[in-house]
């Protein structure tokens, strides 16, 4: 297998450029690549480093608390931050939280060792799913530690069918592996009890406690919604949206919506979806005790929106990949979401809490928005369960955190 795989990665590394002619992104992917050998050679730092790798922008978000506290409590090591894809790299490229923020290479043999051998690493740091087996067997082989956190599986992961030979000697080189949930550690135990796997949490949940705590301040937002029982819409998507439209018409419900694309084009779609309930894009807003529908046609916003709403609609659940839903617990509102969830275990668990409702149709969704409307305490009920949730499954980073001090201490 490791034959396989070594002749597919040099292929893709001798002839991968061509498709850069064809598309924007993989030429970004092969662009961004090259030269980083060379850079990571000349780069001094003066001290030994700390490696994160993570694929893409979700997960450095998930990566993000650790990359702090490390930031605060590790001076004097170097942090080097790495990414797989460039929807993460071009976004985060300019962090200020590593000192320095690259493409990871494409994982052959040489360019591993000669990664590895550049600067003086004292420890790795991988996030959620990336599994690169040359890097991994080349850390193995300098004796450098190596962590998996956020780390999920399942049970119809490759690493647990026969073809997944490989994956499972790449990730018998971590030396401890955080998992999200109790599952994902059962899944290792079961199929690899040599593993040490240890059950954390997610990373996410600090890290939506940390936006939480340090929340913009939304006058618009408070003014809009004042007494009104209103819904913040995150992350929107038609199949939301067209929900939305009886529901406008049967209650006095006002909405915030923050949709998923940030364009002209879907702005103006969803302005004429409902423009006969008195609509308004942020960017022109003038209060206005009539205007029932406020689209946010400006992006950054949402994870501080949800504070100002009295629940929270998040888009994704019908058709594209539910969006985050922590970023509404936290501020203890209930949630409403379509019926496609179960690949996000933080929702299912959220779901069987009893904070988060799923709705099939525009007949539920009127359901629930009536009896919320109806019932405050209930619905200030559900949201505590959400906030209580997210406050019992924080702590994953100062977990991990207390790993590297122990184990960089020896």
């Amino acid at each position: 297998m490791s034959y396989v795989y070594n002749f597919l990665i040099e292929s893709v590394q001798f002839f991968g450029g061509f498709s850069s002619l064809m598309s924007e992104k993989m030429r970004l992917f092969y662009k961004g690549r090259k030269g980083v050998l060379q850079a990571m050679d000349d780069w001094n730092p003066g001290k030994k480093v700390i490696w994160m790798h993570v694929a893409s922008l979700g997960e450095y978000e998930q990566g993000q608390p650790l990359l702090e506290e490390l930031k605060s409590h590790f001076s004097d090591y170097a942090i080097l931050l790495s990414f797989f894809s460039p929807s993460g790299y071009e976004i985060k490229k300019n962090n200020t939280l590593a000192d320095k923020t690259i493409y990871l290479p494409l994982d052959t043999k040489g360019n591993a060792r000669r990664f590895l051998k550049s600067q003086d690493f004292a420890m790795a740091i991988f996030v959620k799913y990336e599994l690169w087996p040359n890097f991994m067997f080349a850390l193995k082989a300098q004796k450098i530690p190596a962590l998996l956190i956020s780390a999920r599986f399942y049970q119809k992961h490759i690493l647990f069918k026969p073809h997944g030979s490989l994956l499972r000697k790449a990730i018998g080189c971590f030396d401890t592996i955080f998992t999200q949930d109790e599952n994902s550690q059962k899944q290792l135990k079961n199929f690899l009890p040599h593993l040490n796997a240890v059950q954390s949490s997610d990373t996410r949940y600090d890290r939506v406690v940390e936006i939480a705590a340090k929340r913009k301040e939304l006058p618009w937002a408070q003014n809009f919604a004042q007494d009104n029982f209103t819904m913040i819409v995150g992350s929107s998507w038609p199949e939301e949206e067209e929900l939305l439209l009886t529901l406008l018409a049967s209650t006095k419900l006002k909405l915030i919506i923050a949709p998923h694309q940030v364009n002209a084009k879907n702005i103006n779609r969803i302005t004429a979806l409902f423009e006969a309930y008195k609509v308004q894009c942020l960017s022109n807003y003038k209060a206005d005790e009539e205007t029932r529908v406020l689209v946010v046609d400006e992006i950054g916003l949402l994870s501080s929106l949800y504070f100002y709403g009295n629940c929270a609609f998040i888009g994704g659940g019908f058709k594209t990949g539910l969006h985050n839903t922590l970023e509404a617990a936290v501020y203890a509102k209930p949630i409403l979401i379509g019926p496609n969830y179960t690949a996000f275990p933080e929702v299912v668990d959220l779901v069987q809490n009893g904070g988060v409702q799923i709705v099939n149709n525009a007949k539920e969704l009127e359901n629930s928005i009536r009896q919320w409307m109806s019932d405050i305490k209930t619905t200030e009920y559900l949201g505590a369960k959400n906030y209580d949730r997210i406050q019992a499954k924080k702590g994953a980073t100062l977990q991990i955190l207390e790993k590297i001090k122990n184990t960089l201490d020896h």
